[in-house]
């Protein structure tokens, strides 16, 4: 069954693509020199070597979402998933060997981490937005990714591009929150597979794989299996997800095929973490960070700015 879903991934990020009927603007792109982006992260993270849980990524905080996103819960629910950590025996299969940790540095200067996955490409991964752009246009910087961080088959790749979908920065409020995806791209290419990407409506149980804050202080890969819902928002649901700070961007997958990555809890209310529905904008903004962060989907220039 592994083996059919490893080959059906690649066939379900081409899917959706060609079926996409609509063509989002060209989105919001930011280039680096590999080298010199690996070089400057490293130093950073030398001075840096705990990234304590002060600086750390998390769900952005959300209070205006009244009047602008439906965001109910169905119904009463309690359970946690358990969290587990990914065995060793699983690191060279998908979903987990296409999972990592994202380094960054944030515009105030404060380190941050997300998690990511390798998605449509052996040299392109998805993640929140905000790991990537802050939501008044600010670029977050000194990127560097470790696949598998804290195992044995840790692997570091320099980020060549980052892309995220102009609505994350351009609308307002709650509104944005159903746009927080984005990709980019590295310096090589992983010989683990990758996951595939899709439009359609998830399955019941999706699984997360990836880093939480919470759970071994965010040192090893972690997975948990929880029950999904879509909201008309735009949004899916993941209920009695607990995974919190410092999972930013985990994918949520099911038969290795991406449905959407960890993005907010509402205020008040951890039962539920949120996340976008892939879209035709999606789909556009992975095409770009395909075709090397040059063009759109439609041909027009891309708005790159270059360290």
């Amino acid at each position: 069954m592994r083996e059919i879903a490893r080959a059906l991934a690649p066939i379900a990020v081409l899917a959706a693509a060609v079926l996409s009927p609509e063509v989002a603007a060209v989105p919001l792109s930011k280039s680096f020199d590999t080298r010199e982006q690996a070089a400057t992260a490293l130093r950073w993270m030398a001075l840096n070597p705990l990234f304590s849980a002060v600086g750390r990524s998390e769900p952005p905080a959300v209070g205006d979402l009244a009047g602008t996103l439906e965001t109910e819960a169905p119904g009463e629910y309690r359970a946690t998933p358990a969290v587990r950590a990914v065995m060793q025996k699983s690191l060279e299969e998908l979903p987990y060997a296409a999972i990592g940790r994202l380094f960054f540095r944030k515009p105030d200067g404060t380190p941050g981490t997300c998690s990511a996955g390798f998605t449509g490409r052996e040299d392109t991964l998805v993640t929140a937005a905000h790991c990537l752009v802050q939501q008044d246009g600010q670029w977050n910087t000194d990127f560097l990714f470790y696949r598998l961080y804290g195992t044995g088959l840790q692997e570091a790749y320099p980020v060549r591009c980052v892309a995220a979908p102009r609505p994350w920065v351009e609308l307002q409020g709650g509104e944005r929150l159903s746009h927080d995806i984005g990709f980019f791209s590295v310096g090589g290419e992983t010989r683990a597979g990758f996951l595939g990407i899709s439009k359609g409506l998830p399955a019941e149980r999706l699984e997360l794989a990836g880093y939480s804050d919470s759970y071994y202080d965010g040192q090893i890969p972690v997975t948990i299996t929880a029950p999904s819902f879509y909201s008309p928002s735009g949004l899916l649901g993941t209920l009695g997800n607990p995974l919190g700070r410092g999972s930013s961007g985990t994918p949520w997958t099911a038969l290795n095929t991406v449905y959407s990555v960890s993005s907010f809890y509402t205020d008040g209310d951890t039962r539920v973490m949120w996340g976008p529905r892939v879209t035709s904008g999606t789909m556009s903004t992975l095409e770009y960070v395909l075709s090397a962060c040059s063009s759109s989907g439609n041909g027009q220039p891309g708005e790159q700015t270059n360290d």
